[in-house]
């Protein structure tokens, strides 16, 4: 319009600082710059009168108040982690601002970087192309991120000791077990084990140890170290010593024995064949007994159990009748009824007739010529010859 306008400048309490009157088609350009307060610009036609902190001024077209405003420096502070050499750049420019459209700006920091670990004070200066320049301090913090690099021990394996150990496991040695390598670009590097039993006694079995790499920065890595313990004990089987029965029956006697294991971990299985209890024939037999644990480790014990047939028993019976004080026509009888069945055990009737002769006479002199006992245990041994023969 054809109307002047009248312009005032405040500031943050509302206190007018300034005022400028506008003419009629006059265009004025106003900034808030950051450090020195108010730019005004003339962008003409004609020329602008203000009045700024009582102080009146006149800009021409095209002039601006302050003239050559130098630019404005705005600088913030940054953190940045390190690279391989331990140390970073980085720039503290937080959006510098210069008055002067088309103006060539350039930026410099003081010091100029590569920044070392820790908080390094920067200057930064600001400068256009006519020289003037303004500057913000800020920091650089230059931290370390990267890990250390760790490396465990080999894997060790031990024994718990072979045949006749009782160890449960094996004491393997720090020497054994070796050192982890650590390293660090950025400082130095402590090394921690965790993991290691009791008076370093490992158990039989897989333990893993853990090694942690701290550096300076708190920055940490780890590795594993397996240390495997292998039970190579076998069982230890202990047998009876060698067995003799007399055979009850044709097929022979059952006979019962007791075998035992051991081991240094624990047996797992123990067996024998023939078993306890089952029924042994006439003559030698081998019993193999086996004990195993659970590492596989296993061990064997033998003996022999020998079932005596009846002659053998017959010949007994004839030592035992003949060391008894008789009247001779009575040993004389009971001897040729005994040496009847042990000259032809296989005759079943000549033999099985004799022993019952044997028998009916032991059982007529019980308690007269033969004492009672003796009597009883003739009888039962003729009785036994008998069941083995397989008599009626």
């Amino acid at each position: 319009n054809d109307e002047s306008i009248a312009i005032q400048f405040v500031d943050a309490s509302e206190n007018v600082i300034g005022s400028l009157e506008l003419p009629p088609g006059q265009t004025v350009d106003i900034q808030e710059g950051a450090v020195s307060g108010l730019i005004i610009a003339n962008l003409g036609p004609a020329p602008l009168t203000f009045t700024l902190a009582g102080v009146t001024k006149t800009l021409n077209p095209g002039e601006t108040y302050p003239d050559n405003q130098p630019p404005v420096a705005k600088a913030r502070n940054v953190t940045v982690s390190a690279g391989a050499n331990c140390t970073a750049n980085a720039s503290v420019d937080d959006g510098w601002f210069d008055s002067q459209d088309g103006s060539q700006v350039t930026l410099s920091q003081s010091p100029a970087g590569p920044y070392p670990l820790g908080t390094t004070p920067v200057i930064l200066t600001v400068t256009d192309s006519t020289g003037a320049s303004s500057q913000a301090t800020a920091t650089v913090t230059v931290v370390d991120t990267t890990p250390p690099t760790i490396a465990a021990p080999q894997a060790v394996t031990a024994n718990t000791g072979g045949a006749g150990s009782t160890a449960t496991g094996a004491v393997i040695s720090d020497a054994a077990l070796g050192a982890a390598i650590a390293n660090d670009s950025c400082s130095s590097v402590q090394i921690s084990r965790t993991g290691v039993p009791s008076g370093n006694f490992f158990p039989v079995g897989v333990t893993t140890l853990t090694y942690r790499a701290a550096d300076a920065s708190g920055n940490t890595a780890s590795a594993t170290q397996n240390v495997t313990v292998i039970d190579n004990t076998p069982p230890i089987v202990t047998v009876p010593a060698d067995i003799t029965s007399d055979a009850t029956a044709p097929a022979g006697t059952t006979v019962n024995y007791a075998v035992t294991a051991r081991d240094n971990i624990g047996v797992t299985s123990l067996s024998c064949t023939p078993p306890a209890g089952a029924i042994f024939p006439i003559g030698t037999t081998t019993v193999l007994c086996s004990a195993s644990d659970a590492a596989g480790n296993g061990a064997t014990g033998r003996f022999r159990v020998t079932v005596r047939g009846a002659p053998d028993q017959i010949v007994d019976l004839i030592q035992l009748a003949s060391g008894q004080a008789l009247p001779p026509a009575l040993r004389a009888q009971l001897l040729a009824a005994l040496q009847a069945a042990l000259n032809d055990p296989r005759n079943k009737p000549v033999a099985c007739g004799a022993l019952s002769g044997f028998i009916v006479l032991v059982q007529a002199q019980s308690g007269k010529a033969i004492p009672v006992a003796k009597a009883n245990q003739m009888i039962a041994d003729a009785r036994r010859i008998k069941a083995v023969l397989g008599c009626p």
